[in-house]
């Protein structure tokens, strides 16, 4: 968190990437709070994490929505998982890929 603070924006191909923990902010759930800590016309998507319980939306404003969960602490998930995210000009697209064996 020291290098890269609590929150932060970074564009990618002409796109706004909200980063945040999800910890901190207002909202009863992780998704809630990471939503609120960027205004809509100020990112594209809210990538967090805190949680590590993976998620992929989009929300009503278009913005979307992910969380990758975690590839070394599933968090009472039945899986272990990871995130792609595409940044195409504008488009972002994303998907959520589950393993079950991390060992490899």
């Amino acid at each position: 968190m020291a290098r890269f603070g609590r929150r932060r924006i970074v564009e990618v191909a002409s796109t706004r990437l909200g980063l945040v923990h999800g910890d901190l902010g207002v909202g009863r759930t992780t998704p809630e709070r990471a939503t609120r800590s960027f205004e809509p016309d100020e990112v594209d998507a809210v990538l967090f994490g805190h949680s590590h319980i993976p998620l992929l939306d989009r929300l009503p404003d278009g913005r979307l929505l992910l969380n990758p969960g975690s590839p070394t602490d599933r968090r009472r998930r039945p899986r272990y998982s990871w995130a792609l995210l595409e940044v195409d000009a504008g488009a972002t697209q994303a998907e959520i890929r589950m393993f079950d064996d991390r060992s490899i």
